[in-house]
């Protein structure tokens, strides 16, 4: 039998209804196929597991509390017996953290994931499936790179292979359940992949398994041409190659991750993202050929920096590769880059803490940067005649940049 890799995202298991839903989907598959089912947190629980990190010490309290809750509440729901005593040991790892260094915000922020998956293995077990846990940490080989860990693609293949072995051979007839968004350094540390990382982990599983097929189940009928929480008239696109969709998620297409098409693509294996309330219902296909449509993107959280040139020199011969040098340095995306003779201006996106280091180390070295935060950057493909707009929002365009098929605007906006 082939494999499949099935993703479900924290809206899918957000609440009870959720399980049902999602046992049926893979029962229905399971016949077919060997299974593995990647799971994120539920929710909002990586927002408040967040606030429990870097929130003052009542905001980190009431948001602790309410994560425990949450689960508990669902735990009773479904599971009624001793699963809850294993919830419970579970969650005594989420504590507030006395130092929030970025080390401590993976070790804190992966624990949603570790609850969702508990929960969704216990649930299976209870309604027959034969479901196994297996810790993306014995799985995922990453690099130290806290909140944005780099993984080794050729030690994740052999871990993966080695341990779904292991499991296999112990019951032929599992269903593996693993944690998206999560992996361990060498030293057994657990490390993330970048916020929306789950849909990577289901990737480099699939590739490592040679699955025939990659399913991510979400609450929208496939990849929109817009977000329809911003365009509500935002249609399904029924089919995009990998190239077109990973452009069209590194610019702001929430609905997968940037990195995921990589490994499917190089081992040609087509992902589905489907609808899990109409799972009959064909949603997007990405492979090797797609049909292009008009699309719109938009990415929040974007910082404009403005280095401005030091005296004597053009801005293109030393602010242009300190910019670079110190955002490769402390991690900060560079989404759009331009200069004049006497100024470099890039779009940024990164946390706060790495943006405040940025600042600081371009200080230390004598440039005067500028940072205006809260920016967003609007993206449009094949669709040239749109201006720029953001219902509801009064904009401002920062910068304009037209590449190939793509237009693109940061925009300073406000409510009108």
């Amino acid at each position: 039998m082939n494999w499949e890799v099935h993703k479900f995202g924290g809206a899918s298991l957000a609440e009870a209804k959720g399980f049902p839903r999602l046992k049926n989907i893979l029962a229905s598959r399971q016949k077919q196929s060997h299974i593995l089912l990647v799971v994120s947190a539920m929710g909002k629980t990586t927002n408040a597991l967040e606030s429990v990190w870097s929130g003052t010490k009542e905001q980190a309290s009431q948001a602790l509390e309410a994560v425990i809750q949450t689960h508990l509440n669902l735990c009773r729901e479904l599971l009624p017996g001793k699963s809850e005593q294993g919830l419970l040991q579970l969650m005594r790892g989420i504590q507030i953290p006395e130092n929030p260094t970025d080390q401590a915000y993976d070790t804190l922020v992966s624990m949603g994931e570790k609850c969702a998956s508990f929960l969704a293995t216990e649930y299976l077990k209870q309604q027959g499936l034969p479901a196994v846990l297996l810790p993306a940490e014995q799985a995922i080989r990453t690099d130290s790179c806290w909140r944005s860990a780099n993984v080794d693609r050729q030690a994740t293949a052999q871990q993966i292979a080695t341990e779904v072995a292991r499991i296999k051979a112990e019951n032929p007839g599992a269903l593996i359940v693993t944690q998206g968004f999560l992996g361990a350094n060498q030293a057994g540390q657990t490390t993330t992949l970048g916020r929306e990382g789950s849909d990577y982990s289901a990737a480099l599983f699939a590739q490592a398994l040679g699955a025939q097929a990659m399913y991510i189940w979400k609450d929208v009928p496939g990849v929109m041409d817009g977000d329809p929480r911003i365009w509500p008239e935002a249609k399904k696109i029924e089919s995009l190659s990998y190239d077109d969709a990973t452009d069209m998620a590194y610019y702001g297409a929430s609905v997968i991750h940037p990195k995921t098409m990589l490994p499917l693509k190089e081992a040609g294996i087509p992902l589905f993202v489907n609808s899990y309330d109409a799972p009959e219902r064909t949603g997007t296909r990405i492979g090797s050929a797609g049909f292009p449509q008009p699309a719109r993107m938009l990415k929040l959280r974007q910082t404009l920096l403005e280095l401005p040139a030091q005296p004597g020199f053009f801005a293109v011969e030393k602010a242009l590769p300190a910019l670079i040098e110190h955002c490769r340095r402390e991690q900060c995306l560079i989404n759009l880059l331009q200069h004049t003779a006497d100024s470099v201006f890039a779009c940024l996106e990164a946390p706060e803490t790495r943006l405040q280091a940025l600042e600081r180390g371009l200080s230390a070295e004598g440039w005067r940067p500028n940072l205006q935060r809260g920016l967003s950057l609007l993206t449009y493909r094949d669709a040239p005649g749109l201006e720029p707009e953001i219902p509801g929002q009064h904009v401002r365009v920062r910068m304009v940049q037209s590449l190939g098929r793509d237009r693109r605007f940061l925009l300073d906006s406000s409510p009108i």
